[in-house]
């Protein structure tokens, strides 16, 4: 999809009039390579997201919506005081393992990149690679894996405590 010249992105922003940025690789530019490995990764994420948001929605009962469009209520109204408070568990267990996701946001960089042009597209598990495998750097590489390991763990406990704090 992203081949310079025969990708559909890359024929899309020809047709658009992006000629310039479809002129060279989109993946082979520092300047727009983070930016279409981060749409790949929404765009491989979103059908999870979609998953567990539209199933927060069916807990939703049509009872509530009655009784608040009986009582006066638009639909502004409705998103705030009854759909938004409702979900907003499933959001945010959505949130989480979005978070943990970008965490090992390894494989599809590593394939994609491998972490260039450059070192443009290198996440710290990119960066955990190259020490620990390819420099041979063993503890050094380990040592980085535990201190993303800590910051894993810290986030996923925040996430916890708000999701603890919802379910009260």
């Amino acid at each position: 999809m992203m081949a310079p010249n025969i990708g559909v992105i890359a024929q899309m922003l020809d047709f658009l009039g992006f000629d310039v940025i479809t002129q060279t690789s989109i993946l082979g530019s520092p300047k727009t390579a983070l930016g279409a490995l981060i749409l790949v990764h929404v765009w491989n994420g979103v059908p999870g997201t979609m998953l567990v948001v539209t199933g927060g929605l069916k807990t939703i009962p049509e009872e509530l919506y009655l009784a608040a469009r009986v009582d006066g209520a638009d639909r502004l109204q409705l998103l705030r005081y009854i759909t938004l408070p409702l979900v907003s568990y499933a959001i945010l267990i959505s949130a989480f393992l979005t978070t943990l996701f970008i965490f090992k946001a390894f494989e599809m960089i590593f394939i994609m990149t491998g972490g260039g042009p450059g070192d443009s597209t290198e996440v710290l598990a990119m960066y955990q690679y190259w020490v620990g495998i390819r420099t041979l750097k063993i503890g050094y590489g380990s040592s980085i894996a535990v201190v993303q390991l800590i910051v894993a763990f810290i986030v996923s406990l925040i996430y916890a405590r708000l999701m603890f704090s919802q379910a009260d």
